[in-house]
């Protein structure tokens, strides 16, 4: 079984399927974290990595929190902002709007910090993996389209369950 997706994809279907079955959720949360973590932007100024939020996402509402560490003119830190992205369906692929202050009132620094966030996670979201089972080490395995050295590897717990013993009547 094998299949190609986007990563919003992905996450969008991951989280209607903790919805069907709540019970999983404990087992289905911590992998699709994991992922979350390798395909979502880290470093270059969201230093502290980008997380998607559980509580508040939806199938058709995304929205992932994420920290940014600032530089002033000289190159040296200067505080950190706080923002959220949205992301949600659209006819085209999907939409999305960020929420969060820039701490600068500089308009210019702020319109090209603004169009740097919406690129990077534009071009994260809709990178391409493809979707492997590997039975003999009991992984899943996500390899980029793009780039096939790009690999995710997370064990797949539902291989590892017992069927059921059956009733004796």
């Amino acid at each position: 079984m094998s299949y190609t997706k986007q990563v919003v994809q992905f996450i969008s279907e991951s989280l209607l399927q903790i919805q069907r079955k709540p019970d999983n959720k404990y087992e289905s949360e911590p992998e699709l974290q994991e992922l979350v973590k390798y395909w979502m932007p880290s470093g270059s100024g969201i230093d502290a990595g980008t997380r998607l939020d559980f509580n508040k996402s939806k199938p058709n509402k995304l929205i992932f929190n994420f920290d940014y560490h600032h530089m002033d003119q000289n190159g040296f830190y200067c505080g950190w902002s706080y923002h959220s992205l949205i992301v949600t369906p659209d006819f085209d692929g999907f939409d999305m709007r960020i929420i969060g202050q820039h701490p600068s009132r500089r308009k210019w620094q702020t319109e090209h910090f603004h169009e740097y966030l919406y690129q990077t996670y534009y071009f994260a979201l809709r990178r391409e993996y493809k979707y492997d089972v590997d039975l003999t080490r009991k992984l899943r395995v996500y390899t980029c389209v793009e780039f096939p050295h790009m690999q995710v590897s997370i064990p797949a717990h539902w291989l590892y369950t017992k069927p059921c013993e059956q009733q004796q009547s």
